[in-house]
């Protein structure tokens, strides 16, 4: 740990040029190794955005949902950084960790499907379509959520997919990929209401999420 510690002081001292002397893919490899990722702290607190964001990634590489748990705290406050990026690359982490009672982030992490930023965004709704049914389940209360849970019904989504409404339109888009991702019929009758992106939204995380899903719901 106190090589990744002193590592990692130097970055945070140093500014982003230290990357050029300490690759964030071999900081990673030593998180890989089993280092505790407390030492990544100073990263994710940093007040620039290319430290912060790097640290983040740094997380995003190695948590899953039995390690990480130390930096949890941290991870959740980076979902409402004003970086894009930072908030990009926290929203993996968060979706391997999160629990039903933190409901305050939950409700955070699913407003970043209609956030700002168009990466943020198509991230978000990524791991909204494979974050674990018992973290939803804490914020089942909060309108819409139920499009994405198990018991969605496909009535319901046709409804939603529709609404002006951004991120009620964007939960509907999530509830058919996560509940009906191997349904062609009812996938080709939603694509019908979408814009072109959003089309290819839903066929980009058709393709990329399934062997992610089966990581955070075994």
């Amino acid at each position: 740990m106190k090589n990744e510690q002193k590592i990692i002081q130097q970055i945070c001292d140093g500014g982003p040029n230290m990357f050029d002397t300490f690759s964030p893919n071999i900081i990673a490899d030593n998180f890989r190794k089993g280092a505790t990722l407390q030492a990544l702290i100073p990263m994710l607190r940093h007040k620039d955005p290319q430290i912060a964001s790097a640290g983040a990634w740094i997380a995003s590489e190695v948590i899953d949902r039995n390690y990480g748990w130390e930096i949890f705290a941290e991870i959740s406050n980076l979902l409402y950084h004003s970086e894009p990026a930072v908030r990009f690359w926290a929203i993996s982490s968060f979706a391997f960790l999160a629990k039903a009672e933190n409901r305050t982030d939950l409700a955070q992490f699913i407003s970043l499907i209609d956030d700002d930023n168009i990466g943020v965004r198509k991230q978000a709704l990524r791991y909204l379509c494979i974050i674990s049914e018992g973290a939803l389940d804490g914020i089942r209360d909060i309108p819409f959520v139920k499009l994405v849970l198990h018991d969605a019904n496909k009535d319901d989504i046709l409804n939603n997919v529709r609404s002006e409404n951004n991120l009620t339109r964007r939960i509907a888009i999530a509830g058919t990929v996560r509940n009906f991702g191997v349904d062609a019929e009812f996938i080709n009758r939603v694509k019908h209401f979408l814009s072109d992106d959003e089309r290819f939204e839903v066929e980009d995380i058709q393709d990329i999420t399934g062997a992610k899903m089966k990581c955070l719901n075994p």
